[in-house]
């Protein structure tokens, strides 16, 4: 028989060690800063877009209101296509908003890792409440071979063999 208590410090030893680990912990930090910049990137020059958008479309309502003062254009025309237009502009405005509400800073690779590496040092401390939920996150199934003394963990974060490998024996 396993006790608990053992089978908890191993399985948080292995959390340690494949994902924790100075290279775990650069290889996701490259993962996750490479994602939040590129996202970032994305979202400015959405927002030059949209705001480019949502410019012109002012100026050609400007110079239809401009035409609508020299007479050369009549009253009905210029609302139907005015207020198409300024519902497009609201649509932009909109957006832009929500684009703005959802921004954030750029990620900075260094101070990531020390937060991880922190939290790792704290993970020694951790009440069992707080161990559980780290397992819970990202250990998948455990299982124990009767037959050896082998233990197999599978993490959930894993790809091709780096580091995290998504299945694990332990002996």
């Amino acid at each position: 028989n396993i006790r608990a208590d053992k089978l908890e410090q191993f399985v948080m030893d292995m959390i340690k060690h494949e994902l924790l680990s100075d290279e775990a912990i650069e290889y996701l930090t490259g993962l996750v800063v490479d994602f939040v910049n590129e996202a970032i990137g994305i979202n400015k020059d959405l927002v030059a877009d949209l705001t480019k958008k949502r410019d012109l479309l002012r100026s050609q309502i400007d110079k239809l209101f401009d035409l609508y003062l020299d007479g050369n254009i009549d009253k009905n025309a210029i609302t139907e296509r005015t207020n198409r237009m300024k519902a497009e502009v609201e649509q932009y405005e909109s957006r832009l908003l929500e684009l703005s509400v959802s921004d954030f800073e750029e990620l900075e690779k260094p101070k990531i890792i020390k937060y991880m590496k922190d939290m790792r040092k704290q993970l020694d401390d951790a009440d069992d409440k707080v161990k559980k939920v780290i397992i819970d996150s990202v250990i998948d199934k455990i299982i124990i071979d009767p037959t050896t003394p082998n233990v197999y963990c599978t993490v959930y974060y894993s790809s091709e063999g780096d580091p995290g490998t998504s299945e694990s024996d332990w002996e």
